[in-house]
């Protein structure tokens, strides 16, 4: 997936309506969508500020085939956008000198999900570390990016602390401690919320599905399953104790279907004694 983003005034016109007059408010996200479907469709995701911000910012993510990455002048992009977003004033969100900057400027590109085997490098008493997206790089699909990076640095002093400050032992450690929830963090996310961008929308319909079905066996039998991985993301727990939960369910829910299909199979062809 690209993205660019667009700047936009911190109290925008919500509406193209000139009788209304309601206006953006800061605690709020917004996502105007596009009169397009299949592979030019396109929205503008507009998360919350604080209350003392003076911009906003527009996220625009999509395949690299959309549309909105073709145009060469601002002109044919402020027109394109006008025309795709009919529903809210384009003029008096953005100016013609933003969009020839929005093309001009290449687009950045979601990174596909990795992670790093070696996390220390040690000699005698000399070492170093790695952390953050050195480490665990990825889309934003989870909103587990800071959050990670934040958990490196909290096992990374406590490995110091138990080790009275040593610097090889603590590195070790932070190797050994780290490593499996480095791995379950990326396979995670490739699991959590890989279609919130309407890339697909047979697959998003499919993990709607999935996740509403998860979660229902979990609320009603939350000893046997575990919700979807987004309904985990408060959980204090490890990246692969989550990962093996996760694990876990998608067993005891294919073994659930197979003693239901073999029951129902049974019955069906059951001789009467």
């Amino acid at each position: 997936l690209q993205y660019k983003v667009l700047t936009l005034p911190f109290d925008f016109k919500l509406t193209n309506d000139e009788n209304e007059t309601e206006r953006a408010v800061s605690n709020r996200s917004y996502v105007p969508i596009s009169i397009h479907k299949g592979r030019n469709f396109l929205r503008l995701g507009i998360l919350p500020v604080g209350p003392n911000a003076t911009y906003r910012t527009a996220n625009i993510i999509t395949w690299p085939r959309n549309r909105v990455w073709s145009f060469k002048t601002g002109k044919e992009f402020f027109e394109y956008l006008e025309m795709s977003f009919p529903q809210i004033p384009v003029g008096e969100w953005i100016t013609l000198e933003q969009c020839e900057d929005f093309v001009k400027r290449e687009p950045g590109v979601f990174p596909q999900p990795q992670f790093c085997k070696k996390l220390v490098w040690t000699e005698k008493n000399r070492g170093a570390v790695l952390l953050g997206d050195a480490i665990h790089c990825f889309p934003p699909d989870l909103g587990q990016g800071v959050n990670s990076a934040l958990e490196d640095i909290t096992v990374l002093e406590d490995c110091f602390e138990q080790n009275s400050d040593d610097l090889v032992d603590s590195l070790k450690m932070f190797q050994s401690s780290r490593e499996n929830d480095v791995k379950a963090l990326i396979k995670l996310v490739v699991l959590g919320y890989p279609w919130q961008y309407k890339q697909n929308s047979f697959r998003d319909k499919l993990w709607a599905v999935n996740f509403a079905f998860r979660l229902a066996l979990s609320k009603l039998f939350p000893k046997v399953f575990y919700p979807q991985i987004m309904s985990a993301q408060k959980e204090n727990i490890p990246y692969s104790e989550i990962l093996k939960r996760v694990n876990q369910t998608t067993r005891r829910i294919w073994a659930s279907l197979a003693i239901i299909i073999g029951s129902a199979i049974a019955l069906f062809i059951r001789v009467p004694g």
